[in-house]
């Protein structure tokens, strides 16, 4: 994707030559065919829907505004700052040369408690320290309306939901 020029609406996309020359690429979605040239999003939208839909949900998006400050806030770099590892195959870079894969972005079962405080103030909208707000790193929330994260134990990876505000749910592998 690139930055929309004043003539067009929202951000086209493109497949790069390199990924069009693969044997094994497939096309994104129905309305984004494997073909060279830019595909315009819909009138009225800013990027593709496909795009739209693997970037951060309602609670994806209040963890990157608490976490990271971000000064836009635009579909586009939800995306970037969502980092990879959530529940989604795409991944996002700024860079148009090299895709650099973040490290593993998955938690550790000693990190719950924690995590289970920066979700509640975050959904109640009070401040939280530097300590948590490193825990919220890019891509460590799974999204979706509802407070959880991707924890990683002995090898394997578990999503832990943590209550939401009113709700008498706990957190569970």
């Amino acid at each position: 994707m690139r930055n929309a020029s004043p003539n067009r609406r929202g951000l086209p996309f493109s497949y790069a030559p390199s990924w069009l020359d693969d044997k094994h690429a497939i096309e994104l979605s129905q309305n984004l065919p494997l073909r060279p040239g830019e595909f315009e999003p819909g009138l009225g939208q800013e990027i593709n829907p496909i795009f739209e839909d693997a970037g951060p949900d309602r609670w994806g998006r209040r963890v990157i505004d608490v976490a990271f400050r971000p000064v836009r806030r635009s579909p586009i770099d939800y995306l970037a700052l969502a980092g990879e590892d959530r529940i989604g195959a795409l991944g996002f870079s700024w860079s148009a040369k090299r895709y650099e894969a973040p490290a593993d972005q998955a938690f550790h079962a000693a990190d719950l408690d924690a995590l289970a405080k920066a979700a509640h103030a975050i959904e109640v909208h009070d401040p939280i320290d530097e300590r948590l707000r490193r825990l919220l790193q890019p891509g460590r929330s799974v999204g979706g309306a509802r407070p959880k994260a991707i924890i990683q134990e002995d090898g394997r990876y578990w999503i832990a939901k943590f209550p939401a505000e009113g709700t008498k749910s706990t957190s569970a592998r």
